[in-house]
């Protein structure tokens, strides 16, 4: 509606003045049920031609209007919210990309290693991923009791590190996670190479636990991001978006399983589907190399995410700064 709207007054300057734009008068209450209202803010300043009333028939005598013609300061400023915080979500996306590993790669290297506890007992290799949630209960209390007194004082934040710096560390972690999976699969290829085993099924002399760091690695990341991203959303939208943007988390998870085909698929018909990189048979890949790409692909993920948040200005920011201009 707030697009529409927008476009269909293209040719009108906005007010400089927010008392000239269109919003409900009764109450604090907004013409969404449930949301407060929200002050206007200068971003993206082609959006607010959408509160801006032209027509007669946009507003009818009885104080209704039609959202297709003409839209409230309000609801205008919840899809600002949702464009500033757009950048964020897309260069958060991409650690999912690496987490897919865990359920895909990371299995099929552990079916091929040595998973014997004792003479009676086999790990299942997909059970190595409860190291990617022990870590919760490992990270978490010792980020909340130790880390956070101890950098709260030096970053002047109440949670020890903002929402953005602690979705930063998350993306590193992911980084290092891909790092550590190229390392241990070289390891991995050289017992491989050292045994003959390129072209046999058998079990090979390496225990499955060399694959631990990485799953721990990959839900350290997981953890970081995942909780940044949920005080982010709750810190920075509006009522009526808090849902949807935790909704979000799905939607980037879905959108990083699709990403991590795509790059499989294109690393495949880049290096070859016979004699390349990732072919059938697990032994005679080069798995290692394919996770070196997903460390650099990471890494520039990271320095986007880094360029966004830099310039990102939280809304209690921007609401201070607009007190101090209404001052002078």
């Amino acid at each position: 509606q707030v697009m529409t709207a927008a476009v269909r007054n293209w040719k009108i300057d906005p007010p400089k003045a927010e008392e000239d734009l269109y919003e409900v008068q009764s109450s604090k209450v907004s013409t969404i049920r449930g949301v407060r209202k929200l002050k206007h803010t200068d971003n993206f300043r082609f959006l607010d031609k959408a509160a801006v009333c032209t027509s007669a028939i946009a507003i009818s005598q009885s104080g209704k209007h039609n959202p297709w013609r003409v839209c409230t300061v309000t609801q205008v400023e919840e899809l600002k919210l949702f464009l500033r915080i757009l950048p964020i979500i897309a260069t958060t996306m991409f650690l999912w990309t690496g987490y897919a590993q865990l359920q895909t790669f990371f299995v099929e290297q552990g079916t091929s290693l040595n998973r014997d506890i004792g003479p009676h007992f086999e790990i299942p290799p997909a059970s190595l991923s409860i190291f990617a949630v022990l870590n919760s209960i490992i990270v978490l209390p010792l980020y909340d009791k130790v880390l956070v007194p101890l950098l709260r004082r030096p970053t002047g934040h109440e949670r020890g590190l903002t929402p953005l710096r602690r979705i930063g560390i998350g993306l590193f972690f992911s980084i290092a996670s891909m790092i550590v999976a190229a390392m241990v699969e070289r390891r991995r290829l050289h017992v491989i190479w050292q045994n003959s085993l390129v072209d046999s099924k058998a079990t090979i002399p390496m225990t499955i636990f060399w694959l631990v760091p990485q799953y721990f690695l990959v839900g350290t990341a997981e953890l970081f991001v995942y909780v940044g991203q949920l005080e982010f959303f709750y810190d920075e939208v509006s009522d009526a978006m808090k849902s949807v943007s935790t909704a979000s988390f799905l939607c980037e998870l879905g959108m990083g399983n699709w990403i991590s085909s795509l790059v499989v698929t294109l690393v495949r018909k880049i290096t070859g589907a016979q004699q390349g990189w990732i072919v059938d048979n697990l032994n005679a890949s080069r798995l290692d190399k394919f996770y070196w790409v997903m460390a650099g692909l990471s890494l520039v993920n990271l320095l986007l995410y880094m360029l966004c948040a830099v310039y990102y200005s939280y809304k209690q920011q921007q609401q201070l700064h607009a007190e101090a201009e209404a001052e002078c």
